[in-house]
């Protein structure tokens, strides 16, 4: 896929929740997630919260 590309970084304990996060995706779906599909996995959560300002 060709495009724009984004790398993060987390640390501490925003990097223990993206892990606890990645876990509970692994409980659902039953397979291990790789971080970019936990990612797209909080954005569509995310898009369904159909967050408005």
């Amino acid at each position: 896929m060709s495009g724009p590309s984004v790398s993060i970084t987390l640390y501490g304990e925003e990097a223990q929740r993206f892990k606890e996060i990645a876990e509970e995706v692994e409980e659902v779906s039953g397979f291990t997630p790789s971080n970019a599909d936990v990612a797209r996995e909080l954005m569509r959560e995310f898009d369904e919260r159909e967050y408005r300002r």
